[in-house]
């Protein structure tokens, strides 16, 4: 499917979904609700950062550091359905490093590899949440429509 990105009255849209920035404390309280609804309660609490400052990434688990950070440059779009899939996204990546007790970058080496493909696979097939391995990122400027 690809996204229908327009801008109206000043406001961005993708899909006909309104844009909305990702603020911390609904990045907090999200994070516990699909904690539990898809991880069984047991991943660690995690901090939830923005920044403007992450470059090239939309968003970026650091599992050794249990932290999740999102990225509010202006050049991205997001809406609540594309901020919800992309924390599940990096939940996945701080599940993987709790679940097979790697410490450093060794479950990451292959990124959206094995085992990372197999857990995204799982949690799609037992809840058909209908994510995508790499979901796209709508940029202002550079997506269809801007």
């Amino acid at each position: 499917m690809s996204l229908k990105v327009e801008k109206i009255n000043n406001r961005w849209y993708v899909n006909g979904e309104p844009s909305k920035t990702p603020r911390v404390d609904d990045l907090k309280k999200q994070f516990d609700e699909l904690n539990e609804a898809y991880f069984e309660g047991v991943l660690p609490p995690c901090r939830m950062f923005c920044t403007t400052s992450l470059n090239r990434l939309a968003a970026v688990c650091r599992p050794s550091q249990k932290e999740i950070v999102f990225n509010r440059n202006w050049r991205y779009i997001w809406t609540a359905s594309l901020i919800r899939k992309v924390l599940i996204h990096e939940m996945i990546h701080l599940h993987i490093h709790y679940k097979y007790k790697k410490v450093g970058r060794w479950l990451n080496s292959f990124h959206h590899m094995w085992p990372f493909a197999y857990e995204w696979w799982k949690l799609n097939w037992k809840y058909h949440l209908g994510l995508k391995l790499l979901e796209p990122i709508p940029i202002k400027g550079i997506s269809k429509g801007t």
